[in-house]
């Protein structure tokens, strides 16, 4: 878990926003600046990052950001055209039919 702030700014050049990360929670020295030059209220977190890029959904697109250049390309995948939103899929080897386990009852 990392603690994160967010600044917005539109100067002349265009809006930006900066991403502000604490990697290693109370250690001051591991804040790192992440600069993102793409609207904000069209943004949204996909929960799938690394340390110089984050996949991102832009209005209905699929977006790549690159933090060490500041760039930014569409992703396209054959069959799907608009994306709304993307999230996290956990898989699990619990059933998820009804199981009575001595005082648990397990319901979907």
């Amino acid at each position: 878990q990392w603690l994160c702030i967010t600044y917005y700014s539109c100067p002349r050049g265009g809006t930006y926003n900066e991403f502000w990360v604490m990697t290693e929670y109370g250690v001051r020295e591991s804040w790192t600046k992440m600069r993102v030059s793409i609207p904000y209220s069209k943004l949204k977190h996909s929960g799938f990052w690394t340390k110089s890029h984050d996949l991102m959904v832009f209005g209905e697109h699929l977006i790549m950001y690159n933090f060490n250049d500041e760039s930014h390309w569409k992703i396209s995948i054959r069959g799907i055209g608009k994306v709304g939103r993307v999230f996290t899929c956990l898989e699990s080897r619990i059933s998820l039919k009804q199981r009575q386990r001595s005082n648990l009852q397990i319901e979907v």
